[in-house]
């Protein structure tokens, strides 16, 4: 900050006052996209983990229905679709992080042109601004 023989200039620690709400609007919006975006790729590989064993219990109630173990095979075939279900609903959560990520990034282009019109505003202002 520039400063005066007398200390820093008023001017600018008005502008930098003013534009500091908008500075951390847009700090945290960029924080919050980030998060939201791991936690979504954190859910959809749960998905992903939540089907393959759905499928792979699928594939050992066919077994058992095979070798005439009718009972343990429809135990076996409650549990691949109960992963399968898991699945669904972490793959729709992780969608849903995905897109609420991506409109949070989205309106960071609104909270800089706020910190930049606010920054002219203040620019132009006149000694009243001053502290």
């Amino acid at each position: 900050m520039p400063e005066k023989a007398d200390g820093p200039d008023p001017k600018v620690a008005a502008l930098a006052d003013a534009m500091q709400p908008y500075h951390i609007a847009t700090l945290r919006a960029q924080r919050d996209a980030a998060v939201m975006l791991g936690e979504s790729q954190a859910a959809i590989q749960k998905a992903q983990l939540e089907e393959a064993q759905g499928h792979w219990l699928a594939k050992e109630a066919q077994k058992l229905e095979m070798q005439n173990l009718i009972t343990r095979a429809h135990e076996e075939m409650a549990f691949a679709r109960s992963h399968l279900h898991n699945a669904e609903n972490w793959q729709k959560r992780g969608n849903m992080l995905a897109a609420e990520s991506e409109r949070v990034t989205g309106e960071l282009g609104k909270y800089q042109t706020q910190e930049s019109e606010m920054g002219v505003y203040v620019s132009a202002q006149g000694p009243h601004w001053q502290r």
